[in-house]
């Protein structure tokens, strides 16, 4: 009985409370991030992400979701510290001097873009904390 207890707590703590508690950790809110993105992006000549923590290495999911040839970006992207790719480039945000560019869509964490700013969309992490904030300039 005792064994049957632990594994059914196992399961639901494996399945369901961690992707629930660290969905963040799994990579969640990137396919609704880039989709959002892909809706949007045609309206801007540039897209920067962040390439801070938690979204430093955004760009494999971007280029992945964005189902982005493999051969093109090995081209470009792969030699490139930014990674950027198409109109894509990953770097740090800053806010300040960022917000005065025109025609730029901003994809950045919860801290990368102020609360202030109108945005475009926000994709929560499961346990309803901000993950991704997209915004346009």
């Amino acid at each position: 009985m005792a064994f049957l207890f632990n594994f059914i707590y196992y399961l639901n703590q494996y399945f369901v409370q961690s992707n629930y508690f660290y969905s963040a950790g799994w990579q969640y809110g990137y396919k609704q991030a880039v989709e959002e993105v892909n809706l949007v992006d045609g309206n801007y000549k540039q897209v920067v992400v962040s390439s801070e923590y938690p979204l430093d290495q955004s760009y494999i999911l971007f280029l992945f979701y964005l189902k982005y040839p493999p051969q093109d970006y090995q081209k470009t992207g792969a030699y490139d510290p930014s990674h950027a790719f198409a109109k894509f480039i990953f770097r740090p945000i800053n806010w300040q001097k960022d917000s005065i560019n025109k025609g730029v869509l901003y994809v950045g964490s919860a801290r990368d873009i102020p609360d202030s700013v109108k945005l475009i969309k926000t994709i929560y992490n499961l346990d309803g904390t901000p993950f991704i904030k997209i915004t346009g300039t």
